[in-house]
């Protein structure tokens, strides 16, 4: 309670062991769930297949559910945007998430897949009641049949990120299976940090100047990154989700080595990928596109927490690299330079021009906590919908895109998922190639080619803009070339000007 102030702790119900502030994301989140567009964002459902050859265990897996939430703050909070002096996450001493199951072991595989789409439908559908003082977490077994089960758990965003959801289903199945045998769970020893400090140092951080500045410099010292307004879908029609991808599994190896050339993280190597593709969609010297970036607090034990640590930042990118050496190793030093400051919310910082600070954001992510003995992905249900007009996002070597038709057609979508491609494909190669040439998909600069090629009227694409430019002076030069302002320029006046521009530089 020490981060509350004395009014809002008097406001305080019975029966909390804690409660803080929600982060600025926190509450930026669960905004953007309650908004009325139909996408429920941050609303996320996460389907696990659990590799187990016995019937699932009703009781059993509630006792475990029951076991995991006492461990945790998070899982026992419920939210509040209103009623206190700020937005609150109550901690309840006690709580009980539902948990079902639903037995599927009757259905053919093809009649359970179809079960399970509607299922994870209407849970996306059922956003959680904020007002019910409740926390924002249910769980549900599905019984397959055979040697496995699905586990399935519905949480906001706003309280677990996905290390943390990777975290819960570990620690569930290994309660789960110790209870059905008849044993008590494994002891844990509790972290000396909780979710609260991570709570803390973003306070901390919104008194820092030096906090403030970084951030408020970085964005005036680069532009946003901008998608070409022209590589939208069909405006006209409403918009429908856009997926494209690219595995690069193959090319591991030899984007590793280049992490190890150059004293770097795989993640700076694949942020540098992220970087230069960007780099070939706007025309801006120095722009800056969104990272996802950690926020755990630096502690023994802090990899065990569950709780979302996480905040979108604003990453400075240019074309000075050259060389995918230099890149990766430039990536990384700014990554380390912005570190000390990652603590100082998105929300927070200030865009010049009254826009949204970031349209598109990259994500690298290593959930390495599930052993894949224990269960994996089932059946591809699992998805975080957000509001970011561009989601990219690299996991186990393949490279996923999330987006719109009113932000980018399904063509071109997949044109950006072939440009990262391309980009890997000469990182990989050689550490020490060209980090400033356009790495296009196969066909694409032919295509292109095609385009600029000479068009059916007869112009010819071979001929200096001037040139023409001054046949146009030559056959109307009292036609109106330039308004601007309330300004008008005759073709006469414009070149007139264009000519005196000419030979001062001379």
């Amino acid at each position: 309670f020490a981060l509350l102030s004395e009014e809002d702790r008097e406001r305080l119900p019975e029966g909390l062991s804690d409660a803080y502030p929600l982060s600025r994301i926190q509450t930026g989140m669960l905004v953007a769930t309650l908004a009325d567009d139909a996408a429920n964002n941050y609303h996320n459902v996460n389907v696990y297949r659990v590799h187990d050859d016995r019937p699932v265990d009703l009781p059993a897996l509630r006792a475990a559910v029951a076991e995991v939430v006492a461990r945790h703050d998070v899982l026992r909070s419920s939210v509040h945007l209103g009623g206190f002096g700020v937005p609150l996450q109550l901690v309840h001493a006690q709580v009980e998430v539902p948990t079902a199951l639903r037995d599927l072991s009757h259905l053919d595989e093809d009649a359970q897949r179809q079960d399970m789409t509607a299922f994870v439908a209407a849970e996306r559908s059922e956003v959680f009641d904020l007002s019910a003082s409740r926390p924002l977490l249910r769980v549900f077994a599905h019984q397959l049949g055979g040697a496995s089960w699905l586990c399935t758990f519905t949480q906001s965003h706003a309280i677990m990120d996905g290390w943390s959801n990777q975290l819960f289903l570990v620690d569930l199945v290994a309660c789960y299976e110790r209870i059905r045998d008849g044993l008590e769970p494994e002891p844990v020893d509790a972290p000396r940090v909780r979710f609260a400090d991570t709570i803390a140092a973003e306070l901390q951080a919104l008194d820092s100047p030096e906090d403030r500045a970084y951030w408020q410099g970085l964005v005036e010292d680069h532009a946003k990154l901008t998608l070409p307004a022209v590589w939208q879908g069909d405006l006209d029609r409403p918009a429908e989700t856009v997926r494209a991808g690219v595995r690069f599994g193959d090319l591991e190896q030899g984007l590793t080595a280049l992490a190890r050339t150059a004293g770097v993280s795989l993640k700076s190597v694949m942020t540098a990928a992220h970087v230069k593709v960007m780099s070939q969609l706007t025309d801006e010297p120095a722009f800056h596109t969104g990272l996802v970036t950690h926020c755990r607090p630096e502690a023994a034990g802090a990899e065990r927490l569950y709780g979302t640590f996480l905040n979108t930042l604003p990453f400075p990118a240019d074309r000075t690299a050259a060389t995918w050496r230099d890149l990766v190793r430039q990536v990384s030093e700014r990554e380390i330079e912005a570190w000390p400051h990652r603590h100082f919310p998105m929300p927070e910082i200030r865009h010049t021009g009254g826009q949204r600070l970031i349209d598109v954001f990259f994500g690298y992510l290593d959930f390495h906590a599930m052993d894949s003995d224990v269960a994996e992905d089932g059946w591809g249900f699992n998805d975080a919908p957000n509001e970011f007009a561009l989601a990219i996002t690299s996991l186990s070597g393949i490279l996923s895109l999330r987006s719109t038709t009113h932000t980018l057609s399904r063509q071109n979508a997949d044109r950006i998922a072939g440009m990262f491609r391309a980009v890997l494909e000469a990182m990989a190669a050689d550490a020490d190639g060209d980090a400033r040439q356009v790495y296009l998909p196969s066909g694409e600069r032919d295509f292109l080619l095609a385009v600029g090629a000479p068009d059916a009227s007869g112009r010819d694409a071979s001929r200096c803009v001037q040139e023409v430019f001054e046949e146009r002076v030559a056959a109307a030069p009292d036609a109106v070339a330039v308004v601007a302002g309330g300004q008008e320029l005759t073709y006469a006046e414009v070149n007139r000007r264009a000519n005196r521009l000419a030979h001062h530089l001379r």
